[in-house]
């Protein structure tokens, strides 16, 4: 059976509409797992599915991002504060978040080659 793994942006609006479909393709006896920060692994475990945590991403949720990323709150003007955001929350997140999700595909397809 080929696994389908979930690989989530670490924000509440974008974790709990996707372990909904998540949680109804289990139960169509589909394989899913989910990969996201570990302040989800709770939430994604009560629904039954494996959890994958951030290893090379860095660590923080839509909840932390003040705490995580203070200048960003600090500008004022809505295009500026976007564009702070593309280069230096979202750009720089994504080679950890692809060196994961990497990671992930080889284990899989050596497992399926075995």
């Amino acid at each position: 059976m080929k696994k389908n793994l979930f690989a989530i942006w670490p924000a509440m609006g974008h974790i709990t509409p996707t372990l909904e479909f998540a949680t109804y393709l289990k139960s169509q006896n589909i394989d899913v797992e989910f990969y996201s920060s570990k302040q989800y692994k709770t939430k994604v475990n009560s629904k039954g599915i494996k959890f994958h945590p951030f290893e090379k991403q860095q660590e923080f949720t839509g909840e932390t991002l003040e705490e995580k990323f203070p200048e960003y709150f600090q500008i004022k003007s809505g295009r500026k504060q976007f564009r702070w955001g593309i280069d230096n929350i979202i750009a720089p997140t994504l080679v950890g978040f692809s060196d994961d999700v990497k990671k992930f595909y080889y284990k899989v397809i050596l497992m399926q080659l075995l």
